[in-house]
């Protein structure tokens, strides 16, 4: 436990450009378009570069005047070709040497650099020096940016940054060598808005070595909860207090300072903000100066940073007040940690202290690796969108993810607080440490803390949550859900914009992402699957991976046929999940699987997404009976699998502990027998096989496997259950069948029946809950 000591801290301990090139006028959307290049000297618009790259348009050249004859036609062609062969020759000599420009694409069509949506390759970051002054009076920011880079291999005729909604007052491109620093003659600077880029074209292309940009630049401090934005909070008098803070994830940090904005291209950061005397100033890192300009004004320096990604860099400029304790892991050097908020909420976080140091200590010895940096800040903000942030060593809140009334708060608000916080600092490893080489495998860092947020959280609240089981219905449930829809999309899923990287923080990157995780640790054992994490953080500490390192990582500490990595494609690189049928054969009971998709057969007419494994999956089978468990794991894939017990049994629940990703299916006699047995004894079966056996009745019966009766009956046993998921489940699925009946005749009959779980919930809720079950209850059967 942290001790609580109060502090009121004040720092002291887009110009437009024109390219060359060629214009193609094509009738897009048809198999033979017919394209004209003429001389003025215009890039191809974005849309056409698209349709070209990805195939949708065949380029093919029509002459303007029918009727040609033949031998004049032979000379153009000839004309035409030893052109095109100049042209080649040309293009293959560029192509050495300047590899940043990628200007000719799949179609041989010029496109520049900045019509590319990523940033070339070639040209990387290696430090920065940021100089913010959020100026919290005039809501305006002032700053400069020294960026060091690299061009690592051939001759670079364009340098890419990206920068968004500032105005760039001043710009210049230098030589570093180990003589000293030479400014370098630019060509021309401007904006290409399509994919956020500030363009700097050097008279003569640059050859590998160091160099140095540096950009002033100001823009206003925005309030749309992105970039470096303003905020601001009233006490309890009434008095307007403002604030700065940032949101940089995913592609927004280049709203407050010109950059390398991509996951992968990692720097040291040096950073300084101006603040007011009154107002603290906090970053990634400590504080190593304060400098006084005069005129009220304080420049706070701060330590270099680790390599690190830019949506992971974070400022706030505010008055508010703190809390703090340390770790304390006998393996690791002790971490200071802090909780900021407003004044007037200090005294909500305990809470959020005493899990942090918990839970940051914990994290150390799960990962086997040290936390790398001094320091951990956690920040309630007024104003944000999401419900937190991962900031390295600054990690940004909603006030309701943070702070907990003793007093006033539920239990689910207190369990909230300690889910958010331990998800977050798995972050600090998971995504800050080692981070996804770009955001199509965001599920590296979203699946992952969504796994371990109920480890941390179950460390810190010793076993009294039954986090793991929550699990169940918070994520696998969820997922569940959402990846039977038409609408899903795979794991890896391709993204290039900003708009296509947001539209996958979604259910399937979080929750599915976790119980895929799960999953595997279920199959290869908790000792593997550690070791497995621990490998791959250290191969990868301060870059960046893909989930094939993470497999690969995994198939150097267990060995097994399948290999974990051809297991896993198969859950990553298709969207679904499998339907397992059970069934009597003349083999004895067999499985088999189909792909589960509400409303459909198992295949979809989406076109958007293809499966290169016809959606089949490695399906991972245990089972249990009402003799015993058969916890060894065996595969099934494109062959139905023997799952007859050696001995005779009553009834078979396959997916024992209901670790793994997908529905089981059986015939009427052992849906019979296993509600009974719910009945006769729930307790046979585990806390996850019962809510499970309850999702996937309703959720078969949703789509019309299995009859609603015998998904009715799996909720039969409830006046008996004791356990929070189950019931949490069986409300869930009852909500949606009361919705259905709400406008028939028989809801009625279906109420009465009902309204007893409010006397079932009473000894469960306790004598202080008792009427939020009562209502609760209410609330959903009416």
């Amino acid at each position: 436990m942290a001790t609580l000591t109060a502090f009121k801290s004040t720092n002291g301990g887009d110009d437009d450009g024109e390219g060359n090139g060629t214009t193609m006028n094509a009738e897009l959307g048809t198999s033979d378009a017919a394209v004209e290049f003429s001389s003025d000297g215009e890039y191809l618009d974005d849309d056409s570069q698209d349709l070209i790259r990805d195939g949708s348009v065949n380029v093919s050249f029509h002459g303007k005047r029918k009727g040609m004859p033949v031998r004049r036609k032979a000379c153009i062609i000839a004309i035409v070709a030893i052109i095109a062969i100049a042209v080649t020759v040309v293009a293959i000599v560029a192509g050495k040497k300047s590899q940043c420009d990628k200007k000719i694409d799949n179609g041989g069509i010029y496109v520049p650099a900045w019509g590319m949506v990523r940033l070339p390759e070639n040209i990387v970051p290696l430090s920065y020096n940021i100089a913010l002054w959020p100026n919290l009076t005039t809501s305006h920011v002032h700053g400069n940016t020294t960026i060091e880079i690299r061009v690592t291999s051939g001759m670079a005729d364009a340098i890419l940054v990206h920068a968004k909604n500032m105005n760039i007052t001043s710009r210049s491109l230098q030589a570093v060598t180990s003589t000293g620093v030479k400014d370098l003659d630019v060509k021309k600077f401007f904006f290409s808005d399509n994919h956020d880029f500030y363009v700097i074209e050097p008279s003569t292309p640059v050859p590998a070595g160091m160099y140095a940009l540096q950009f002033t630049f100001d823009y206003s401090l925005n309030n749309g909860l992105v970039g470096l934005y303003g905020s601001e909070y009233r006490t309890a008098a009434g008095e307007v207090r403002k604030l700065a803070t940032t949101q940089f994830e995913p592609t927004d940090a280049r709203r407050a300072f010109p950059c390398f904005d991509e996951p992968a291209m990692k720097a040291v950061f040096n950073i300084s903000l101006v603040r007011d005397a009154g107002h603290t100033a906090l970053s990634n890192m400590d504080i190593e100066q304060n400098e006084t300009l005069g005129n009220g004004l304080v420049r706070v320096h701060f330590s270099p940073t680790v390599r690190m990604s830019t949506y992971l860099v974070a400022f706030v400029v505010s008055d508010f007040h703190f809390v703090q304790g340390h770790t304390n892991n006998s393996q690791c050097p002790p971490i200071k940690v802090r909780v900021w908020c407003r004044e007037e909420s200090i005294a909500q976080t305990q809470l959020a202290l005493n899990t942090g140091i918990d839970v940051l200590g914990y994290y150390e010895t799960f990962y086997n690796i040290c936390y790398p940096l001094q320091k951990q800040d956690l920040v309630a903000i007024p104003d944000f969108a999401a419900g937190a942030m991962e900031n390295w060593g600054l990690i940004t809140y909603r006030e309701t993810a943070l702070l907990y009334n003793n007093f006033s708060s539920s239990t689910s608000n207190e369990q909230r607080v300690v889910v958010v916080v331990a998800h977050e600092l798995a972050h600090q490893w998971f995504g800050d440490l080692v981070t996804m080489d770009w955001w199509d495998d965001l599920w590296l860092n979203e699946g992952f803390a969504t796994f371990m947020e109920y480890i941390g959280a179950g460390h810190y609240a010793k076993g009294q949550w039954d986090m793991q089981n929550q699990f169940m219905v918070d994520a696998f449930e969820r997922a569940l859900a959402s990846d039977a829809l038409p609408s899903s999309h795979p794991i890896l899923a391709t993204v290039h914009s900003p708009s296509q990287i947001n539209e996958i923080f979604d259910s399937i990157s979080y929750s599915k992402g976790g119980s895929i995780l799960r999953m595997l640790r279920g199959v290869i054992g908790e000792k593997a699957f550690i070791n497995g994490i621990r490998l791959y953080l250290r191969k990868h500490a301060f870059g960046s991976a893909r989930t094939a390192d993470l497999w690969a990582a995994m198939d150097e500490v267990y060995k097994m046929t399948p290999s974990v990595s051809d297991f896993m494609d198969t859950w990553t690189l298709q969207m679904g999940y499998p339907l397992i049928t059970v069934s009597k054969s003349n083999r004895g009971l067999v499985a088999g699987q189909q792909r589960f998709l509400i409303g459909g057969n198992g295949t979809t007419t989406d076109s958007k997404f293809h499966s290169e494994f016809g959606y089949v999956w490695h399906v991972p089978i245990t089972y249990q009976t009402d003799v015993r468990s058969y916890k060894t794991v065996s595969f099934l894939n494109h062959t139905p699998v023997s799952v007859e017990p050696p001995e005779a049994y009553q009834w078979i629940k396959l997916n024992a502990g209901n670790e793994f990703f997908y529905r089981v299916n059986y015939e009427a006699d052992n849906w019979a027998s296993l509600t009974a047995q719910l009945s006769l004894n729930h307790s046979v079966l585990s806390v996850a096989d019962r809510a499970g056996l309850i999702d996937d009745a309703f959720a078969l019966a949703n789509d019309g496997r299995v009859d609603i009766v015998t998904a009715m009956a799996t909720t039969d046993y409830l006046d008996k259950e004791d356990n929070y998921v189950p019931w949490l489940t069986g409300i869930e699925v009852l909500s949606h069948v009361s919705t259905l009946l709400s406008v028939r005749p028989g809801y009625g009959k279906f109420k009465t029946e009902y309204e007893v779980c409010i006397t079932y919930l009473y000894p469960l809720a306790g004598v202080l809950l008792e009427e939020v079950a009562k209502r609760h209850c209410q609330g959903w059967l009416q």
